[in-house]
């Protein structure tokens, strides 16, 4: 019973329904969407810049293509996508999670 005690005081610190000042904490529903989405796009630009870079696609006279300066950036770009897509994952995953403890 201790660690279901320990368990209900962690779930109330980290998923709280009233802020410290005794507001309602806001829904994290459209923060996660959102945040997917940007993901996402973040990952395609980031993908086709990588393919710009590589001098797979864009016109020649584009100064992203054929640079291998613009295949890092593109590849950094789309890494920094797929973590902000996979924390907005992560986010959605977590509040469903709250929403199935508090039923």
């Amino acid at each position: 019973m201790v660690f279901l005690e320990s368990t209900s005081f962690l779930h109330k610190w980290i998923y709280p329904t009233q802020s410290p000042t005794g507001k309602a904490c806001p829904d994290l529903s459209a923060i996660w969407k959102v945040t997917i989405i940007i993901g996402g796009f973040l990952g395609l630009f980031g993908f086709v810049f990588a393919l710009q870079g590589y001098g797979i696609i864009g016109p020649s006279s584009s100064p992203m293509y054929n640079s291998s300066t613009w295949v890092y950036y593109g590849a950094g770009i789309a890494i920094v996508g797929l973590l902000v897509f996979l924390g907005g994952l992560f986010l959605a995953s977590s509040e469903a999670k709250s929403k199935k403890m508090t039923l």
